[in-house]
């Protein structure tokens, strides 16, 4: 459970993004739409993919490895 403030769209910590780890993409999208957050998967198989450099304060960016979630790369 995260311990940052789980309100809709509230910040999350480094910590929290663990929550993420080991979760198939849709999950983790699911996990991310329950609070408030767009997830935009930045590392696909080992490889950066082009994505843009516009700061969303309620983004988290994550890495998949054969379609599981192995890092949280950053927020926003």
């Amino acid at each position: 459970m995260p311990t940052g403030n789980t309100t809709p769209g509230g910040p999350l910590t480094e910590e929290d993004g663990k929550i993420f780890f080991g979760l198939c993409e849709a999950d983790a999208q699911a996990v991310a739409d329950g609070l408030g957050y767009t997830l935009r998967v930045v590392r696909l198989d080992g490889e950066d993919l082009a994505v843009t450099m516009d700061f969303v304060e309620w983004r988290v960016n994550v890495a998949i490895e054969n379609g599981i979630v192995t890092d949280v790369v950053s927020f926003g």
